[in-house]
This record gives structure tokens, sequence and C-alpha cells, in this order.
């Protein structure tokens, strides 16, 4: 675990900025759906969101979104169709890479470093 320690805390990191992207995004079209439904005097009840909701709490949701989609988990699907769709694709493509690809890289790096380590003193606390 001590080995890790600085790409946990550049994962948390990454999960935590994509996490407040993709939060401010869903706030502002939330604050926009409510200012179009007191304009048309309609009340809307369900709006498209960014993040799905699991919990009642939309950091915690933007957060675990984010978490799952480091894991794999991609839920594009409910992405809404508005005039932020293409800087939420870029969101999107950007937190894939940065979670996923680079990541797993750097995770893959430093177990193997950590396995070159102990396998070098496996060979010299052999000889004692």
């Amino acid at each position: 675990m001590w080995d890790i320690r600085y790409f946990l805390i550049m994962f948390v990191l990454c999960i935590a900025t994509f996490a407040n992207a993709i939060l401010i995004l869903d706030l502002a079209q939330w604050n926009s759906n409510k200012e179009l439904a007191a304009a048309s005097a309609e009340e809307v009840d369900e709006y498209a969101r960014i993040i799905p909701q699991s919990m009642d709490n939309n950091v915690f949701d933007s957060i675990l979104n984010q978490y799952l989609l480091g894991l794999g988990e991609f839920t594009y699907d409910d992405y809404p169709d508005n005039a932020a769709k293409y800087l939420i694709w870029i969101y999107f493509i950007l937190a894939t890479i940065f979670t996923n690809i680079n990541f797993l890289n750097l995770l893959i790096a430093i177990i193997s470093d950590t396995y070159a380590r102990i396998t070098e003193a496996k060979s010299r606390y052999a000889l004692m």
C-alpha cells in the first residue's frame, strides 16, 4: 500500500477534478431548466440530468459517477442533448483517457517496480 500512495493521491484528485466539472455543468443545466419552467409557467419535475441520481446528494453523485467512469462503467446514454453537449463529451473523453488509460499504465509501472525490488531483495536475502 505504501508504494501506491502517490498513485492514490493523484487518482483521487483526478476523480475530484472531473466530478467538479460535471457537477458544475449539471447544476447550470438545472438552473436553466428552472428558469425556463418559470418563464413558461410550467412545472418541470423531471429534467435531463448529466449525473445519474443514486443518492440525494449532488456532490456524492458526481464523485460516484466519475469513480464508476474510472472503473469502466459508462452511462453516456443519459447525457442530455443541449447546448453543453459537446463540452460534456469532451469531459467524458478526457476523464476516460486520464482515469482509465493513464492511471492504469501508472499502476502497472508501480507494481512492476515493486515486483522488481522484491525479487532483487529475495535473491539477496536467500544468500544469507
